[in-house]
């Protein structure tokens, strides 16, 4: 499944248009002004939770000055499928790890 989405480098204020896939286990972006590059689901970071009738802005973990706005609702809805922790609330996966932290501590 393919979009389109505007992607920020975090190094300029520029907007370039990409085209993103959903692949297995990452996104893949592409566009003329950027490089190929894959972004795995669990690197995956949602800058606000997603609502029906916003852009959907997300961010890497590894990367937070880049940036990548997407609009498709069909997309979307697959995104939040495969990457569940973007949806935002309780996240089990979250809660282990702030718990080991805790206890370790």
């Amino acid at each position: 499944m393919e979009a389109q989405a505007t992607f920020f480098d975090g190094e300029t204020a520029a907007d370039h248009a990409v085209t993103v896939r959903l692949e297995d286990s990452n996104i893949a972006i592409s566009g003329p002004a950027v490089p190929a590059q894959d972004w795995r689901f669990t690197d995956l970071a949602a800058i606000d939770p997603p609502h029906a009738d916003r852009p959907f802005r997300l961010t890497h973990v590894h990367k937070p000055g880049m940036r990548l706005i997407i609009t498709g609702p069909v997309f979307i809805a697959a995104l939040l499928d495969k990457a569940p922790q973007l949806r935002g609330g309780f996240n089990p996966r979250r809660f282990g790890t702030a718990a080991l932290w805790i206890i370790g501590g």
